[in-house]
């Protein structure tokens, strides 16, 4: 998963947002409670200027998050989710 983490982060922080947007898919499948990948996804999705869509995959990921394990989204999600918003992402 850390090799993951890592590729995922040099994609994006290069600019290859639409490059790493199927891997993400996969990985916030496999591991859905990995507020990480759903944040990656959305700034990813954001990148690509796919706004509305990153912005449905953090309530997705607040609904699943709030259903199953009873908690909101942690800073980290909704740093992104805010950034999105603003339009700075």
């Amino acid at each position: 998963m850390t090799a993951w983490t890592r590729y995922i982060e040099s994609g994006l922080r290069i600019g290859r947002h639409l490059e790493v947007i199927p891997h993400l898919a996969v990985l916030v499948s496999d591991f859905p409670y990995h507020e990480g990948f759903y944040a990656q996804l959305m700034t990813a999705l954001a990148g690509c200027g796919r706004r509305a869509e990153a912005l449905a995959v953090y309530q997705k990921a607040r609904r699943l998050l709030a259903e199953e394990l009873g908690v909101e989204p942690g800073p980290e999600l909704r740093a992104v989710e805010a950034s999105i918003l603003r339009g700075s992402a």
